[in-house]
């Protein structure tokens, strides 16, 4: 099985982490950031190579990938060129949607670990949420279908993925956590 663990904050509000909502907390946002990072130096270690952490300014590549009769999109972030030979881990972030803040904490990833990222649509913006959390299932399988994506991205290591999630993307993170039959 896979690790995985989960943080709640007392008493802050739904959107604590989404910048542009009237409940934002910059001191649970940065909290909630540390402890994603924690993890992911615990789980994979931190990039080796100082030097590509120091120079890179990854550029987003658009991605489509498949999940059923759905084309849900998403965003992949690395760290410079890949080398032959190298793979590295990914992280999947899962976002309310496809905006800043997602692209933001995306490329954060990529700047703060020398890990390759993934923003993963996990709603499109035809969807309404309730279509998810009435069928875990369909949350369940838009989680995979990012899963199965990013194991077949260059320079991926497909045995080492880890998946964050802020608002409505956390939900789909811990349901994919809960109820995946199959480790990432």
């Amino acid at each position: 099985d896979a690790p995985w663990e989960t943080v709640r904050y007392a008493e802050i509000e739904h959107a604590f982490s989404n910048w542009y909502a009237e409940n934002y907390d910059e001191r649970a946002d940065a909290r909630s950031w540390r402890s994603a990072m924690t993890f992911l130096e615990r789980e994979f270690g931190l990039s080796s190579d100082d030097e590509i952490l120091e120079e890179l300014a990854p550029l987003p590549q658009f991605q489509n990938y498949s999940e059923g009769d759905q084309s849900p999109v998403g965003y992949s972030y690395t760290p410079g060129a890949a080398e032959e030979g190298v793979l590295r881990p990914v992280v999947i972030v899962l976002s309310h949607e496809i905006s800043t803040p997602g692209r933001y904490r995306a490329q954060k990833i990529v700047e703060d670990t020398g890990h390759i990222a993934f923003l993963a649509e996990i709603k499109t913006p035809s969807e309404a949420e309730e279509t998810y959390y009435s069928n875990v299932t369909h949350f369940v399988s838009r989680v995979q279908a990012a899963v199965e994506h990013v194991k077949g991205m260059i320079g991926a290591d497909p045995e080492n993925i880890a998946i964050v999630g802020f608002g409505f993307g956390g939900s789909g993170a811990l349901h994919y956590a809960a109820l995946a039959s199959v480790d990432p």
